[in-house]
């Protein structure tokens, strides 16, 4: 057996770079054996690794398995917490820095908490930059709630789309052909109201959002404070003396008291932002639906006016019972709403699009319902209202195009 100091390998194993295997029974070489050569071994040379194992102080041989020693200057650290606890979102703070203000629309103030020096929670999402200070982030997650109506009306919404669809073709496809084939449009009148009571609802959800604004609006006091303004817009549509300059007058005191702009200057989530494209989308079909009522009426079929108000439709904190009302100030004040967001939402061209919400609002009026019935024939009507028809469409087109 080689002594100390001696190479591992003997020397003819050595010079032909072979693995030296000794026999346990007398330290010999097998390979020396079997050939019947002398097996010697020479000391190692100062270059090289020594073959033979030896103590070590290196750090990555020391295992809790580990049975060699160590020196006393070297110990070996007991197993410790992990300083950092991190989860896919505390993990952000990796990559964004939340204090600089970059993101001001995705995190604001109160979204994000510093916490001094102090025990370290059970809870909660932390990343422990030293011993004297912990950041906590606050739960991303906002308004559970809302999101959670907002869902649920989608779901409506899309239902009371198809059913629209379904009755729109026939319409589109008959209103033009002959006026005896128009189809009874109670059912148009039934969704009229539905699509009412939807936008209602995701409107009483918009009006619950944030807002820039130092204090919340209160929708009470508003109504409260202009309820003359209101009786006047409401009484003004009975009359027939006044021009329309002065019913239009009324009706935009109306919409700006019911539905200020300030309402709009936030939107929380993107989602809600088109959930807003989707339902003014579906205001192209309202109108062609309520136009073919007016049209229905001139036959003696199913009038706009015979559209009932929608139970339990209020706008603000004043409950409207005048179905073709509703509609009127629903559309005045969707178009209100995206002539607010339509920047924001990249919506392009945006004079262009607001020139055509304008156009399309107007359509509605009532003093344009009454012009069907004692200023145009019926191929005048046909032919504005294929005009109207391509313009609802081409305002479609916009909105999906941008909106992708």
């Amino acid at each position: 057996m080689a002594s100390s100091g001696t190479r591992a390998s003997c020397d003819n194993c050595h010079n032909q770079k072979l693995k030296c295997i000794r026999d346990p029974s007398d330290g010999k070489c097998r390979r020396c054996l079997r050939l019947d050569k002398s097996c010697n071994h020479s000391r190692a040379g100062r270059s090289g690794r020594p073959r033979r194992l030896q103590s070590s102080t290196s750090m990555a041989s020391i295992t809790p398995a580990s049975s060699l020693s160590v020196s006393d200057g070297v110990s070996e650290t007991p197993a410790t917490p992990h300083a950092c606890r991190l989860t896919s979102i505390s993990a952000l703070t990796d990559i964004l820095d939340f204090n600089d203000g970059s993101n001001p629309e995705i995190f604001t103030a109160d979204d994000m908490i510093l916490v001094g020096s102090g025990p370290m929670p059970e809870s909660g999402f932390l990343v422990q930059s030293n011993a004297d200070q912990t950041i906590k982030l606050a739960d991303v997650a906002t308004e559970p709630v809302i999101f959670t109506r907002l869902s649920e009306i989608n779901n409506r919404l899309q239902n009371c789309n198809a059913r629209i669809e379904n009755l729109n073709s026939p319409i589109k496809l008959n209103l033009f052909s002959s006026h005896d084939s128009l189809i009874n449009l109670d059912k148009g009148v039934t969704l009229v109201e539905s699509l009412l009571v939807i936008g209602q609802s995701y409107l009483n959800i918009l009006l619950e959002l944030k807002t820039t604004a130092e204090r919340p609006y209160d929708l009470n006091i508003s109504a409260a404070h202009n309820i003359e303004a209101i009786d006047l817009a409401l009484s003004s549509e009975g009359s027939h003396g006044e021009g329309e300059s002065s019913q239009q007058q009324h009706l935009d005191l109306l919409t700006e008291s019911l539905f200020p702009t300030t309402f709009y200057t936030r939107v929380l989530d993107s989602s809600t932002s088109l959930m807003v494209i989707g339902i003014y989308v579906q205001l192209t079909t309202l109108w062609d639906l309520m136009a073919s009522l007016a049209i229905s009426e001139m036959h003696g079929g199913t009038s706009m006016l015979d559209l009932g108000p929608a139970e339990g439709l209020r706008f603000g904190a004043y409950a409207m019972d005048d179905g073709p009302m509703q509609a009127l100030v629903y559309i005045q004040m969707v178009t209100r709403l995206l002539t607010q967001l339509d920047r924001q939402l990249g919506l392009s061209p945006t004079d262009e699009l607001h020139h055509q919400l304008q156009n399309h609002e107007a359509l509605l009026r009532p003093r344009h319902i009454q012009l069907l019935h004692t200023e145009l024939s019926d191929d005048q009507y046909q032919g504005s209202k294929r005009e109207r028809l391509k313009q609802s469409l081409s305002i479609t087109k916009i909105i999906m195009e941008t909106c992708g």
